[in-house]
């Protein structure tokens, strides 16, 4: 800990002054209930921990996909995708939260646009400002040259800032542009059939909408960091001929794959998909009005020892 007073000693001091100050707001006001979407930046453990003396039940609701190198959950309550966050934490460590695997709540609104072609026609590459016009150059002039008759799409992550030099490169190779500043990534998915892309959350946003994710390994790491490969939600190609490859086939026959997110939706192809709102805000209601869920309603699931999960009964396989 002494190493790091070199480099976030700013932290220390802030994380005391908001913890201070994140009780006597919480003392003020005195919810019945603390639901939090973020469990490991200082400002969010401060207020936890602050809850947590403050004697206030805290939820969390997860927001993103989660790696190995989160902190074990210390709330009272979780509110999960599906098992392979659920997994993840049990990595994380052993803990007394109870979990509830609800599903992607955000997600619920966009059942209309789940994409149901059976070929694809348009295909959507996503870069990332680790990314670079050159990295992507070999594979643009493959499918140039192989797959022509397919309308390319290219989008860059919202945060990148170099967005005239993106412009210009599909100019340059007769692409389309998705400004991801101006729309959403749901917008961009509910008009592709297929994407290529690296390392990125958008893998599984594009599966969620039954559009076929191509995990392009620009760098030759394979780094699966998010677990997308080895839960069977990716293929990893590392050349452009493969990738091209895949997409002729994709180009003749898209098959449906939205199957394949079920370990990280867990309500995917049972009678509450489209409804993790609905679940959710049921969980959140009743623990603020101090009764939570009876465990007869729910399924422990018994394969994670370090977590105490449950999922719907009637969403059991």
């Amino acid at each position: 800990m002494r190493e790091t007073y070199r480099y976030v000693l700013d932290d220390y001091w802030l994380a005391y002054g908001y913890y201070i100050y994140a009780r006597q707001l919480l003392a003020n006001k005195q919810p019945s209930v603390l639901v939090m979407a973020n469990d490991h930046l200082m400002w969010t453990r401060a207020l936890l921990q602050a809850a947590r003396n403050e004697k206030v039940p805290t939820i969390y609701v997860q927001h993103a996909s989660v790696t190995t190198n989160f902190p074990p959950l210390a709330f009272d309550y979780a509110l999960l995708d599906g098992m392979e966050a659920a997994e993840k934490y049990a990595i994380c460590g052993a803990s007394s939260t109870r979990v509830y695997l609800v599903g992607i709540p955000k997600f619920d609104k966009y059942q209309k646009f789940i994409n149901s072609f059976d070929k694809v026609n348009r295909v959507g590459v996503c870069v990332n400002p680790l990314n670079t016009p050159e990295d992507l150059s070999s594979l643009a002039e493959v499918l140039k040259q192989r797959v022509s008759e397919l309308q390319i799409v290219l989008r860059p992550h919202p945060a990148d800032t170099r967005l005239a030099s993106w412009i210009a490169f599909a100019q340059g190779h007769g692409w389309q542009f998705s400004d991801g500043r101006t729309k959403t990534a749901v917008e961009f998915l509910s008009n592709v059939d297929a994407i290529i892309a690296g390392e990125s959350n958008i893998l599984l946003e594009a599966a969620l909408m039954n559009v076929v994710p191509l995990y392009y390994d620009f760098f030759g790491q394979n780094m699966d960091w998010y677990g997308f490969q080895k839960n069977g939600l990716v293929t990893c190609y590392y050349e452009p001929d493969d990738v091209v490859k895949e997409l002729l086939n994709l180009s003749s026959h898209k098959p449906d794959i939205r199957h394949r997110a079920k370990r990280f939706c867990a309500t995917i192809g049972t009678r509450y998909d489209g409804r993790s709102q609905f679940i959710a805000s049921q969980l959140i209601e009743s623990i603020a009005a101090n009764h939570p869920s009876a465990p007869e309603e729910w399924q422990k699931v018994e394969e994670i020892k370090e977590l105490d999960v449950y999922r719907l009964v009637n969403e059991a396989p």
